[in-house]
């Protein structure tokens, strides 16, 4: 149970990173913010 929560943890913030440098990459090479909130945006 602890290991499969643990794991489940690791899952979920490797996902934000991985998202959090795409947005990151994807505003650095196109500047205009609004289409990239749009995108975002759930």
């Amino acid at each position: 149970m602890t290991t499969y929560l643990v794991s489940g943890v690791l899952g979920i913030a490797l996902a934000l990173g991985a998202t959090t440098t795409f947005v990151y990459q994807s505003d650095n090479v196109a500047p205009p913010r609004a289409e990239l909130y749009n995108y975002g945006t759930p």
